[in-house]
């Protein structure tokens, strides 16, 4: 998977290194940009490269549509990989989150200050995400490691901004939680991406003909992360 980039608070870019490439290249793709670099580039280079074609990359970013997030707590609707549940929120003698298969069911402390009521809500809301986040990863983890005749190690959860999971020589494989709000092809692609590395440790041929054989359907999740990704928040 490329590596995001954040350039300014208003510009990031997707770094794909290759000891093959011999230049750098720029493109604009479903409104994004890509960054094409050989690898051990020097990260300053790719700076003035952009700055360079800012208007050039201004210009085509803004042709393409924004996706608008929506703005989940108030519409209380939770995207939750296929299916979106109903958010319920009132106030208790205890904060607490209660899920079902239709609705989440967020109870927060009547002591909580009016001025800390909406950050707790969110606060709650990542909890529960990140811990239905480590029993899905989990799951999923167990399911393709054995047709792809790989074995992980531990299991991190965690909320990256720019990167949506990652694997260590020692097995260790990370997920973004905020990928349970994107559909479960996404997610599962991010599980075999991740797992793949396991045999492949670069983004060579031979990795991208490993992912196809198990998961042929991988550049159409790769292209709805790049289009959608700014929904994946809360």
């Amino acid at each position: 998977m490329p590596v995001i980039m954040q350039l300014t608070d208003t510009l990031q870019y997707d770094l794909y290194v290759s000891s093959k490439r011999r230049s750098i290249a720029l493109q604009i793709k479903q409104g994004r940009l890509i960054v094409r670099a050989p690898s051990h580039t020097d990260p300053s280079i790719i700076t003035q490269l952009i700055r360079a074609k800012q208007h050039w990359i201004e210009k085509h970013i803004s042709s393409y549509p924004i996706l608008e997030k929506p703005d989940y707590i108030k519409t209380n609707r939770l995207p939750v990989l296929d299916n979106t549940l109903v958010l319920n929120i009132s106030t208790d003698s205890v904060s607490e989150v209660v899920s079902s298969h239709t609705s989440v069911d967020v109870k927060v402390s009547r002591r909580c200050k009016p001025d800390n009521f909406d950050r707790n809500i969110k606060q709650m809301l990542e909890q529960w995400y990140k811990a239905f986040a480590t029993d899905w990863f989990t799951d999923q983890v167990k399911h393709w490691q054995a047709p792809m005749q790989v074995c992980a190690g531990n299991l991190v959860i965690g909320n990256w901004k720019t990167r949506w999971g990652y694997c260590k020589a020692n097995g260790e494989l990370g997920f973004n939680w905020r990928l349970i709000m994107a559909p479960s092809f996404v997610a599962k692609y991010v599980v075999v991406h991740e797992l793949a590395h396991l045999r492949f440790m670069h983004h060579g041929a031979e990795f991208w003909q490993f992912i196809s054989a198990h998961y042929p359907n991988y550049q159409q999740a790769i292209d709805w992360l790049k289009q959608h990704h700014t929904l994946l928040e809360l």
